[in-house]
C-alpha cells in the first residue's frame, strides 16, 4: 500500500490538515475523512510540484492549518499560505523542514494570524526566507529561539509590519551567510530583540533594517535607522 502526502481542506471547520498516511486512494471531496466532511483533497508534491491549495479560492477561507503526521519532506514551502486573510492559528511543528531550501513569503499576507508553531529543527537548508511573516499584522506568538537559518542569504521583509509581535528569539540565531537583511524588522513596534551579537559578514543590503521597531538592538555592522 503506497504512502501519500497529502492535504485536506474542510468547510466544516474551516481547517486545513496535511496527512502522511499509508492509503489505497486519496480522500474524496465528499467523504467523511478524520471525522470532517472534505472539501478538497491535494497532493503535497515533491522536487517542487504544485502544492495545489495557494490558488485554491476554498482553501483561501481557512481559519486553521495542522501537519498531523510526521514524515513530509518538502523542498519548498515558499508562498504556501501567501494571502490566507481568515488563517487563525497553524501548527507545522511536525513538518520535516530540513531540505526546505525556498520559504519566503511562507505566510506573506495572513494579516489575522495570530499563533504560529514552527518545526524545532528550524530551517538549516533555507537559501531564502524573504517576507516569511510580511503583513501579519495580528501574529503575537512566534517563539523561533534557537532556529536554524546558518543558510539563509536573503531575509529581507522577513517580519516586516508585524506589529503586535513582542518575541521572536533571532538575538540566538546565527545567519552568517546573510547578504540582504533590507527591512526585515520594519514596522515592528513591539518587538523586542537584542541583535548587537549578530556578525554578518557577508552583508550587502539593509536599508530600513529596523525602522519604526524601537526594541530592536540593530547588529553593530548596520547603522541604527530608527
Amino acid at each position: 500500500m503506497p504512502v501519500y502526502d497529502f492535504a485536506v481542506y474542510s468547510s466544516d471547520d474551516g481547517s486545513l490538515t496535511l496527512y502522511h498516511r499509508r492509503r489505497t486512494l486519496l480522500p474524496l471531496k465528499g467523504m467523511v475523512f478524520e471525522g470532517k466532511r472534505v472539501s478538497a483533497c491535494f497532493r503535497i508534491g515533491k522536487e517542487g510540484r504544485d502544492h495545489g491549495w495557494t490558488a485554491d479560492s476554498k482553501c483561501k477561507k481557512a481559519m486553521s492549518v495542522l501537519v498531523a503526521d510526521a514524515g513530509i519532506k518538502p523542498k519548498k514551502i515558499d508562498y504556501w499560505f501567501v494571502d490566507f486573510k481568515n488563517l487563525r492559528f497553524v501548527d507545522l511543528s511536525k513538518l520535516d523542514t530540513f531540505d526546505v531550501q525556498h520559504a519566503g513569503g511562507l505566510f506573506c499576507g495572513c494579516e489575522h494570524l495570530e499563533e504560529v508553531l514552527m518545526p524545532a529543527i528550524g530551517l538549516p537548508s533555507a537559501i531564502r526566507t524573504a517576507c516569511m511573516f510580511q503583513g501579519c499584522r495580528s501574529l503575537t506568538s512566534l517563539d523561533m529561539a534557537g532556529c536554524d537559518l546558518h543558510s539563509a542569504v536573503d531575509l529581507h521583509r522577513m517580519f516586516s509590519e508585524c506589529g503586535k509581535l513582542q518575541q521572536v528569539g533571532a538575538s540566538t540565531w546565527n545567519i552568517p551567510r546573510a547578504s540582504d537583511v533590507n527591512k526585515m524588522f520594519f514596522g515592528c513596534q513591539n518587538l523586542h530583540e537584542d541583535l548587537r551579537r549578530w556578525q554578518l559578514p557577508h552583508l550587502t543590503l539593509a536599508d530600513d533594517f529596523n525602522r519604526n521597531s524601537p526594541g530592536i538592538l540593530a547588529p553593530d555592522c548596520i547603522e541604527l535607522t530608527q
